[in-house]
């Protein structure tokens, strides 16, 4: 198969476009994922980190917040645990 050296971009083009919120609990979640307790398996990130994460950031919804990174929490410790 020969490069004809072009980009192809439909995919870019197409990529949806997510609202900057969700890479704001992303990264959130990224930051909080290094507080949670190791032992011999991985535990949650705890609750005490996500409230102090909360003040230092002045989360204005916190019910929001809370619920979005105590289910991504869920779901990485599904994989992790899964895959290991």
């Amino acid at each position: 198969m020969k490069d004809s050296g072009k980009v192809n971009t439909a995919a870019l083009d197409s990529k949806p476009d997510y609202p900057s919120a969700y890479f704001e609990y992303i990264a959130a979640f990224n930051l909080l994922n290094r507080s949670r307790n190791q032992g011999m398996s991985q535990g949650y990130i705890p609750l005490t980190e996500i409230e102090a994460y909360i003040r230092l950031y002045l989360i204005e919804d916190i019910e929001m917040f809370v619920t979005l990174i105590v289910e991504m929490d869920n779901v990485y410790l599904d994989k992790s645990r899964s895959h290991g």
